[in-house]
């Protein structure tokens, strides 16, 4: 992909599951991404889940997609 561009390409994902991210991170690095821009959100209301609890899920989305990322 970036070789069709003067600019750098960004790609943009999100996703719902863990299992997901890498598996997205990777083929959007193997269509020649230049940078990946990882889009985290969890519901803060949800009342079975604290702070804590949401911070930890985006950090292991987030490490995910990053360790999908060396692999490739």
């Amino acid at each position: 992909v970036a070789e069709f561009f003067d600019i750098p390409v960004i790609a943009s994902i999100n996703c719902f599951s863990s299992e997901t991210w890498p598996r997205l991170a990777g083929r959007i690095q193997n269509v020649g991404a230049d940078a990946l821009e990882l889009n985290v959100f969890a519901n803060p209301a949800h009342p079975a889940r604290g702070t804590a609890d949401n911070e930890g899920a985006m950090a292991a989305k987030v490490h995910g997609a990053a360790i999908a990322r060396r692999c490739q």
